[in-house]
């Protein structure tokens, strides 16, 4: 069966390092195209931070 999913990948708990880093991994759908990734997050002082990235699959 072909893995069409729309949300590769989610998770609300990944917590950073104290030079804001970190790091994960997930797996692709079957599908070839572009791919956009959404990060977003809040820091201890509730300032919010975003990252919109794209990349491709041939």
């Amino acid at each position: 069966m072909a893995d069409l999913r729309s949300t590769i990948y989610w998770n609300p708990n990944i917590i950073t390092d104290k030079d804001g880093k970190a790091s994960f991994e997930y797996f692709n759908a079957d599908g070839k195209g572009t791919y956009r990734v959404v990060v977003e997050g809040i820091d201890a002082d509730g300032n919010l931070g975003r990252q919109v990235l794209r990349y491709k699959v041939e």
